[in-house]
């Protein structure tokens, strides 16, 4: 029986150091990072990370419902945008920020809007370009009505929603919403599949084995507590979208089955000067399907 035992710690030990025997540049590649932590709005931690140059224009990015820093990877490590100072949260609940459960926490604009100005504050960030997908976009409107835009570089919208609860609403979200019902119920059995299905529908082709695992592990970190929480209020974006005077882009895949391209088109109406870049082969998450495109736009934006 030792002697099995010590075979197979030989064959571990072996492993581990093919495993350290790589080249440097792949160990600097999987090396995680520790979050930096700001108190929010309410005292909520958020978790925050840097990446690229300390010294160059800023780009602030907001991901959406149930996600997490992780999912823009294809942006603060691309070779690409390391000359940029690229700052990545965790939104509320999510990640690696303070999860608190009682719907207070969720369903206030105005926390929201504190996270993002406690970020803005701690980091010193002097006019970033900020980038908010999904339920990113009402963050960022959340933002803008509480402090102005004269913070601001400039706005991306992507795949972004503008209103929950209003008649407006209506035409502005596809079937891919009806994972949601279930990402929200506390039994797994139900909740698990919903997640699973929510990932699958959010892509026009589906993504790697790989990505599709890192994907729905870090939304299942995210409670049907907190997910609940997220759709507990009523959201009329229209006041602070038509307060926006900084440069605007909003991108939008065509094959969004969650926020429609009139999503999209509702927001343009709304912010008379933004550009629009409609991506014809992506769905709901554009900054992935095509990130090579996504890129050179941000990094056009963040020049100007």
């Amino acid at each position: 029986m030792t002697r099995i035992k010590n075979a197979v710690i030989e064959a571990v030990l072996s492993i581990l150091i093919g495993f350290l025997c790589l080249p440097a540049w792949s160990q600097e590649q999987a090396e995680p990072q520790k979050p930096w932590m700001v108190s929010g709005g309410g005292g909520t931690k958020i978790a925050v990370y840097e990446y690229g140059s300390p010294t160059g224009p800023e780009i602030l990015l907001v991901h959406g419902f149930s996600q997490s820093h992780l999912s823009w990877a294809k942006q603060y490590k691309a070779p690409e945008l390391q000359k940029f100072r690229i700052v990545v949260i965790d939104l509320r609940g999510h990640g690696a920020s303070e999860k608190p459960t009682n719907v207070e926490s969720y369903n206030n604009g105005k926390v929201w809007a504190d996270d993002i100005n406690a970020v803005l504050e701690a980091k010193k960030l002097r006019k970033p370009v900020i980038v908010g997908w999904s339920y990113g976009g009402f963050i960022v409107s959340d933002y803008v009505r509480q402090y102005g835009d004269t913070n601001l570089g400039g706005i991306i919208f992507v795949g972004a929603g503008a209103q929950v609860g209003t008649e407006d609403a209506k035409t502005l979200y596809g079937p891919g919403m009806k994972p949601l019902l279930g990402m929200i119920d506390p039994r797994q059995e139900i909740n698990i599949p919903s997640t699973a299905e929510f990932i699958r529908i959010s892509t026009a082709d589906p993504l790697s084995p790989e990505e599709f695992q890192e994907a729905f592990a870090y939304n299942m970190a995210v409670s049907p507590e907190v997910r609940l929480g997220l759709f507990s209020r009523t959201i009329d974006s229209n006041d602070a979208l038509t307060k926006i005077k900084v440069p605007v882009l909003i991108v939008q895949g065509e094959k969004d089955a969650i926020v429609l391209v009139a999503a999209a088109d509702y927001i343009a109406a709304r912010i008379k000067h933004a550009k629009k870049s409609y991506y014809p082969n992506a769905g709901h998450i554009p900054f992935v399907e095509d990130s090579e495109r996504f890129n050179r736009e941000v990094a056009a934006m963040a020049t100007r």
